[in-house]
């Protein structure tokens, strides 16, 4: 009964089109400008996060190509490593807060005979860190915490590791915190083609 009295009132308020700009566009204006806003942070967000992935890939696609392998990787010196970074920055068109990780892992197997993994363990054979951010090197405690991430390895299998991290800082510090994007493409020592997920 009284739905029934008010529908009128609700209908001719619906259908009205009588009203003042000013207090329209109080309501809008701050709307558009904060869809506005909100649209062009989340497209730098993945902008962001794809030019660093594309840069983490190629850091792994170059170091993969490398000849040199094993316990003294006369390829990958020092300087090497410093310009895998400077490549990164490249890449990503970024000087901030970029760091990457390149950790050369081998999996041993002390029975491999018996064709699985059980018993077998990743070690580290050398882990090094470039750039500011909060990466630490490799122990090989640690990679043991982290191997189910790991591929599958054959007894002596040897395996590159490239991880970056970077921290992207809000445009218009609509966030409240700070993302940090991590990539790590795992690639095979023995590949030599583009892809980089190991065998």
């Amino acid at each position: 009964m009284l739905f029934a009295r008010l529908k009128p009132q609700i209908r001719a308020f619906y259908e009205d089109a009588r009203g003042v700009i000013a207090v329209e566009s109080v309501f809008w204006i701050p709307t558009l400008f904060l869809g506005l806003i909100l649209t062009y942070e989340f497209f730098e967000i993945h902008r962001y996060a794809s030019a660093r992935e594309k840069a983490t890939y190629t850091v792994a696609d170059m170091i993969s190509r490398e000849n040199a392998f094993g316990d003294d990787d006369v390829g990958l010196t020092d300087a090497y490593l410093n310009n895998a970074l400077q490549l990164f920055n490249e890449i990503s068109n970024d000087d901030g807060d970029n760091t990457i990780r390149v950790s050369m892992i081998r999996f041993v197997d002390p029975t491999p005979a018996d064709d699985t993994n059980d018993d077998g363990e990743y070690n580290i054979l050398w882990s090094e860190v470039r750039g500011t951010g909060s990466f630490t090197p490799y122990t090989t405690a640690e990679i043991r915490l982290v191997e189910n991430t790991l591929p599958f390895l054959e007894n002596g299998e040897d395996l590159i590791l490239v991880e970056s991290q970077s921290v992207y800082d809000a445009t218009f510090d609509i966030f409240a915190h700070l993302i940090t994007r991590s990539d790590e493409p795992p690639i095979d020592e023995d590949y030599t083609g583009r892809g980089l997920d190991g065998k």
